[in-house]
């Protein structure tokens, strides 16, 4: 039989929506010795990357056939985000002349919902190395939206201080409006008045992340 535990207090309350867009950076790629030919006064798209995928910082090397390299921010600027490199006016590249490059990515995939509005506070950006496609990548955005872009109910309970060792708090809460089945719990504090528990329906943005980034570390080890 399970035993109810009495409940001091709680308060319930709807958790609006707060992510309607997900960009999940995935593993890195090197890239060495990409060729492209100067033209001073425009931009060089880089080849490799597309999309959301993102040049890891400090692993940009321009240099010519003969080995010579030049220097980021006096010979060209990079755009980590677009991935291009431009020639600086007064720098050493010369025009019509071909150069070499190597870099790193990180490849990514995005989902957004119909939803997005196109504001910063919907739009979360996460890091899951382990992902080794764009595909994953995308996968995981959409499953970190559909996560996150749906109302939850959280409450807030207080418990007396003596409680049954063995008892499941979960399966023992039984509030209005509040579906214990669908229940979890995201935090515990215990005072000398008693436990202080935080439950919520729906599993959170940052969990979901860690089960995802342990789901790929375990299909890693597995290669």
């Amino acid at each position: 039989m399970l035993v109810k535990p009495e409940v001091v207090d709680y308060t319930t309350r709807r958790v609006p929506p707060q992510l309607q867009r997900a960009i999940v950076r995935g593993s890195s790629r090197e890239v060495r010795g990409e060729t492209h030919q100067v033209t001073l006064g425009e931009t060089i798209d880089l080849d490799e990357p597309e999309g959301e995928d993102i040049l890891v910082t400090g692993s940009d090397r321009v240099r010519d056939v003969d080995g010579q390299e030049y220097e980021r921010g006096t010979d060209y600027e990079i755009d980590r985000h677009a991935a291009t490199i431009t020639p600086t006016e007064s720098g050493d590249l010369e025009d019509g002349v071909e150069y070499l490059v190597d870099y790193d990515y990180r490849i990514a995939g995005s989902f957004e919902s119909d939803e997005f509005g196109g504001s910063p506070s919907e739009e979360s950006v996460r890091d899951i190395t382990g992902l080794t496609t764009r595909r994953a990548c995308s996968q995981a955005a959409k499953l970190l939206v559909d996560r996150g872009s749906e109302a939850r109910t959280e409450a807030d309970v207080s418990f007396p201080p003596t409680l049954p060792a063995d008892l499941s708090l979960v399966e023992a809460l039984d509030l209005e409006d509040v579906p214990s089945d669908a229940m979890a719990i995201y935090q515990l504090t215990e005072g000398p008045e008693g436990l202080e528990a935080r439950f919520g329906d729906e599993e959170r943005v940052r969990d979901t992340v860690e089960q995802l980034r342990r789901r790929a570390e375990a299909l890693s080890r597995r290669v």
